[in-house]
């Protein structure tokens, strides 16, 4: 079934990106808000029928990164995809945004779901770590995610940290160099 390809292609992208150096980068001059809003377009289609699921784009500079396009792209698709998996709310939030601060851009998703334990924080970017499956109401999936996105910022001479509120919602935010 699907869910299986969808594991297989994780495992592939990610086994493609764990082996990555940084010379295997395409980089090219990337308009973040424009990577944005081709981020949200796709995941509309892909959560066409997911009922009250709303996106916002907040970026009030220009922020250029040079950057893989693809690779960025997967990232942002990832934090999404997670954002909108873990969320049982009726309302669901997805807000991402971008600014430039300290010779670095930050570009984070956050949302309005369960917000991620404390404890937790520090072991979801580890490869095939899941947030306790009673914690999350039994969704698979942040398995590779994450270690992914980790991983493709690493590449790139970036980072990517997260920030949590229980019942408030999360915050992953990708640092890249400008």
């Amino acid at each position: 079934g699907a869910k299986l390809t969808g594991l297989v292609e994780s495992i592939l992208d990610f086994g493609t990106v764990d082996s990555m150096e940084e010379s295997d980068l395409k980089k090219t001059e990337l308009n973040v808000a424009e990577i944005l809003d081709d981020t949200v377009e796709v995941m509309k289609a892909r959560f066409r029928n997911t009922a009250g699921l709303n996106f916002k784009v907040v970026v009030t500079e220009a922020v250029k990164v040079n950057a893989d396009r693809a690779l960025v792209k997967t990232a942002l698709k990832a934090l999404v995809d997670n954002a909108v998996k873990f969320n049982a709310g009726k309302d669901k939030l997805i807000i991402l945004s971008a600014q430039a601060k300290d010779g670095h851009a930050l570009i984070s998703v956050g949302d309005n779901g369960p917000g991620i334990p404390g404890e937790e924080i520090a072991n979801i970017f580890n490869k095939f770590y899941q947030v306790e499956a009673s914690f999350t109401g039994q969704v698979e999936g942040w398995g590779l995610g994450l270690a992914l996105v980790k991983k493709a910022m690493e590449v790139h001479g970036g980072s990517v940290y997260a920030k949590s509120q229980l019942q408030k919602g999360s915050a992953f935010t990708l640092v890249l160099p400008l």
